[in-house]
Formats: C-alpha cells, sequence, structure tokens
C-alpha cells in the first residue's frame, strides 16, 4: 500500500532541509511544489517533532536527528568498538578512514576519523557518494543484493572524472573482480586527485550492512600502497564484521 501523501510530501520537505539548510518556507515550497499554507503546516508539524528548527526565518535540522542518527549506528554496532577500529585503520595508514551504508542507491557516510595531514579528503558524516563510482560505494555495491545493481545501472552510471565506469558489463565485472580480491579501489573515478581502498562489512546475511575505507590524495595513496592500505582495511571490515554477527570467510582469504 502506498504511503499517505501527507507523509510523503513532509518527508520530501526533510529531505529538502537536509540537502538545504537555512532556507525560507517561500523557498521550500517552490522546490517542494508543495502550497506555502500546506507547506507551513508540514513545517510546524516537523518543528514539533523537534526534526526541524526555525532560526531567523530559516529552517535547518532539528536536534532529534542527531538521536535518531545515533540510534541508527547503534543498530548497525557502529559504536564505540567501531569508532576504535576507526581511529587505528586512520592512524596506521595515515589517511582519511571513513565507514559508510547503504542507503538506496546511494551510500551515506556514518563515521569518518581524519587524516592528521594537512592536505587531505574533504567529507562529512551525513554526506552521500555514488555505489558505482566511490570506493566504499562500490565495496558496498558489491556485497549486495542483485537488485541494488540492477537499481543503479537504472538510474545511470554518469561520468564524475575521465576514470568512472560508466559501462554496467564493465561495472558488473568490476563488481565480480572485488568479490574474488575482497577490497574495492577506486582509482581517481570519483574525485579528481583521490584515491580510495575499501572493504565491504558483511552481517549475518552475507550482505553488506557497511563498508569502511581509507581515502586520501593520489600522490599519497600510490598505486604501490594498494596491496597494503587494503590488506588494514580488509582486516578492519572483518573486525567490524564480527560485531554484527557475519561468520563466514574473512576477506582476503579463499575458501576451502
Amino acid at each position: 500500500m502506498a504511503a499517505p501523501k501527507t507523509v510523503i510530501k513532509t518527508l520530501g520537505l526533510l529531505e529538502l532541509i537536509r540537502a538545504n539548510p537555512g532556507r525560507r518556507v517561500s523557498e521550500l515550497a517552490v522546490a517542494s511544489g508543495v502550497p506555502i499554507p500546506t507547506c507551513s503546516r508540514l513545517l510546524e508539524a516537523l518543528t514539533e517533532a523537534r526534526l526541524i528548527r526555525r532560526r531567523n526565518g530559516l529552517y535547518e535540522l532539528g536536534p532529534h536527528c542527531l538521536a535518531l542518527a545515533e540510534s541508527f549506528r547503534e543498530v548497525f554496532h557502529l559504536d564505540h568498538d567501531a569508532r576504535v577500529h576507526l581511529e587505528k585503520l586512520a592512524a596506521s595508514t595515515g589517511e582519511t578512514a571513513h565507514i559508510g551504508v547503504l542507503d538506496d542507491a546511494d551510500c551515506v557516510y556514518v563515521d569518518k576519523v581524519d587524516s592528521a595531514q594537512s592536505v587531505r579528503m574533504f567529507s562529512k558524516v551525513g554526506a552521500r557518494s555514488t555505489l558505482y563510482s566511490s570506493g566504499i560505494g562500490k565495496a558496498l555495491l558489491s556485497a549486495a543484493p542483485d537488485d541494488v545493481f540492477d537499481r543503479v545501472c537504472r538510474i545511470g552510471l554518469s561520468r564524475r572524472t575521465a576514470r568512472t565506469i560508466t559501462d554496467p558489463a564493465l561495472l558488473r565485472e568490476e563488481m565480480l573482480a572485488i568479490r574474488e580480491r575482497g577490497y574495492a579501489i577506486d582509482d581517481v573515478e570519483n574525485e579528481e586527485g583521490i584515491r580510495c581502498v575499501a572493504a565491504p562489512i558483511r552481517g549475518a546475511d552475507g550482505f553488506a550492512v557497511a563498508a569502511v575505507s581509507v581515502a586520501g590524495p593520489d600522490y599519497r595513496v600510490a598505486l604501490e600502497r594498494i596491496p597494503a592500505i587494503a590488506k588494514q582495511v580488509m582486516s578492519t571490515a572483518n573486525d567490524l564484521a564480527s560485531l554484527v554477527g557475519f561468520t563466514g570467510v574473512p576477506l582476503g582469504q579463499v575458501s576451502a
């Protein structure tokens, strides 16, 4: 059964505010296609739920979103133990480490530890990334159900850099390669000058509940460093997989 239109409109406004904070009711009404009176009522409901707040006439996410985000992290056991693993990974590689989860046909970053280097990848918790071009996205896609791959291809593989894979057949080959070796590589495919190594964090059913990555400038995350970084990333992914009930063959090991 389809969701009530009011619910869809309300959630649409929440997503607009997430993506475009600091907008007035008139701007949100235009962007959403909802009449201003209706938009005002829906915004009032979101404000009462503390999902958004209004400051100086401008709407932004509210404090309850943080509580929801923390609860979401707990569902995947991305708690203190996971944070410790992420900090160790960032320290050992010298680069920025991320954890991301699948959200429809995208990846969403749910935690990160910045590199101590002065030049590092720019990213933030809550930001979205593609599943077909980013390292963490490809790691998630490689361990996702087949319908996710099909949906990503239907939406389209738009080119982000000169190296982005835009052919579904080539992307499928890439998924097979990732599954075989246990890690994904974003070889400057998602953002100019950035290279990434990632691995899926698999749950009890074998599908990815999240993924972990290391990313940095391509001159530091050089091709010759990838095997060593991949070993560390897979080790971290295996440790985190054990927290969410995975009991299969660890990444980087060949089953008998």
